[in-house]
């Protein structure tokens, strides 16, 4: 199991290495479905590194979903991630200064 989780991490990480915009409908549809948070975490900040605004409402159901299962840091990763996508630099720096944890901190300086 955990090997699973670290390939589909792997995955999510090199797709939003790669910043292609095609690839969103197949995160959006992975991230409705997956079960592990980490992973979830992954493809909301792959999601950040491509970077297209077509992504933006799948973070918001993703971050809505993080905030009902008490997923602090998924709320935050998927604030970052929507927040570099809109370009807005002023709330990435607010959600900093509420001292998140180093797992906020890398996904929003990435």
């Amino acid at each position: 199991v955990a090997e699973a989780v670290a390939r589909r991490k792997d995955a999510a990480r090199r797709i939003g290495v790669l910043a292609d915009a095609m690839a969103l409908p197949a995160l959006e549809r992975v991230l409705a479905g997956e079960k592990d948070r980490f992973v979830r975490h992954k493809i909301m900040e792959a999601m950040g590194m491509i970077g297209s605004s077509d992504a933006v409402p799948a973070l918001d159901r993703a971050i809505k979903k993080s905030e009902k299962i008490e997923d602090g840091p998924g709320a935050v990763i998927g604030r970052c991630s929507k927040f570099e996508i809109c370009r807005n630099r002023q709330g990435i720096e607010h959600l900093l200064e509420g001292k998140p944890g180093g797992w906020a901190v890398a996904a929003c300086e990435a």
